[in-house]
């Protein structure tokens, strides 16, 4: 639905980063993902700012779980990916 899923690693919860659900979140290196098709071992950092001005950077993998999934990202949500889709279809 062009949301990027992240989930947190087996020993991380929201409570061992300090994520209270009031932070501000920064993506950094998902142009570059997305410009290569997701692909294994890229990796992204989101870095979480608190209300108070504190950090914290989370290391992700960008693992690529379906190629439609990537594709609906690349088009920025999945309206903008349906249309793409159908506007490809019609004869000129």
């Amino acid at each position: 639905m062009g949301i990027l899923p992240l989930q947190f690693l087996p020993n991380e919860t929201p409570e061992s980063l300090g994520l209270t659900g009031k932070a501000v979140f920064e993506i950094t290196g998902l142009a570059a993902v997305l410009a290569e098709g997701f692909p294994r071992g890229k990796e992204l950092v989101v870095k979480s700012t608190r209300p108070e001005g504190s950090s914290v950077s989370i290391h992700r993998d960008s693992a690529n779980r379906h190629a439609t999934g990537a594709a609906v990202l690349q088009a920025w949500g999945i309206l903008e990916y349906v249309l793409r889709q159908l506007s490809s279809q019609r004869a000129p």
